[in-house]
């Protein structure tokens, strides 16, 4: 009479598909011993199955950083009215100098 053999498998899993951020990793059902008789696998050899992985988080370029999980500017950004606000005192600063530079020219 012989014996019988069971099934011996698991699943091998794949790196991570991105090297950063959010990627995919994939396992692979690998059958190494086949029933014979026995209790089967509990897979079919070559089923997979996969999860959402993260190596690491992706690094933003220099004056970035990384606000719900986009880079974004360190500095938050002005609305046009403050754009326009600080453009008005940059020409009237730049005005004062030109003409104290003037004033001091005739001198």
């Amino acid at each position: 009479m012989k014996a019988c053999i069971d099934c011996v498998g698991s699943y091998v899993a794949s790196t991570c598909s991105k090297s950063c951020g959010a990627g995919k990793k994939t396992a692979t059902f690998k059958i190494t011993t086949a029933a014979v008789g026995g209790k089967a696998c509990s897979a079919a050899s070559g089923a997979t199955k996969s999860q959402v992985c993260t190596v690491k988080a992706c690094g933003c370029p220099a004056g970035k950083l990384i606000i719900n999980g986009k880079c974004d500017s360190i500095a938050p950004k002005a609305t046009p009215a403050q754009s326009s606000a600080r453009a008005a005192g940059l020409s009237a600063a730049l005005a004062l100098a030109a003409a104290a530079t003037l004033a001091l020219a005739a001198f």
